[in-house]
């Protein structure tokens, strides 16, 4: 089944992301340091809330987040009046992006891609992964550009798949009970969602 989608004209309210970290501290017994382990698998989850509605604006909403338990979610990432536009059409460069890696071609030369930028990679099966950019770079005069992600890469990216940066996309598995109640008033509370990536 197709991941869904919100129907159009349907806003957040809020979100609250986080990071899912695999990994753990190992704590001795006395008075030795501390020892990070790190696991791979680290992704997002975040929890989006709804602004109030009436319920004809509330119909379709309610009806896909009951659908989308089983088949997954996918949302527009919010960027917070963050401008990233302008990078032209970023494509995966070769077929050895991996780890922290991702090397990118089609974009614009002289764009410069910031420290904290988001992005999304999709996969050949078209699930989207969200990742961060960690290290600034100016896009060269050939469109390409290797930067530094995280979290690290978690599929293999074939030649040109799609990176959306002006637009990412964040999608996973609603972890969240979908329960809501009927008002009596013309006002709907949707219920607030909690999307997991599930890789």
């Amino acid at each position: 089944m197709a991941v869904l989608t919100l129907p159009a004209r349907i806003a957040f309210r809020s979100v609250k992301p986080a990071l899912v970290d695999p990994g753990y501290v190992l704590k001795s017994g006395g008075n030795a340091a501390s020892v990070r382990i790190n696991r791979p698998g680290a992704h997002y989850r975040a929890e989006f809330t709804f602004p109030v509605m009436p319920v004809d604006a509330a119909r379709a909403l309610r009806s896909r987040l009951v659908e989308a338990k089983s088949a997954g979610l996918r949302v527009d990432w919010p960027l917070v009046g963050q401008n990233q536009g302008g990078f032209g059409a970023p494509v995966v460069d070769g077929t050895d992006s991996a780890g922290t890696t991702l090397k990118l071609k089609g974009m614009t030369a002289g764009a410069m891609l910031r420290e904290g930028t988001w992005l999304s990679v999709i996969d050949a099966d078209g699930m989207h992964y969200l990742h961060d950019v960690r290290t600034a770079v100016r896009v060269a005069s050939d469109g390409k550009a290797t930067t530094r992600v995280w979290p690290p890469l978690r599929c293999a990216l074939a030649n040109e798949a799609v990176v959306k940066i002006a637009a990412p996309q964040f999608e996973g598995v609603l972890v969240s009970d979908i329960d809501w109640e009927i008002p009596v008033s013309r006002l709907f509370s949707p219920p607030a969602i909690v999307i997991e990536e599930a890789q």
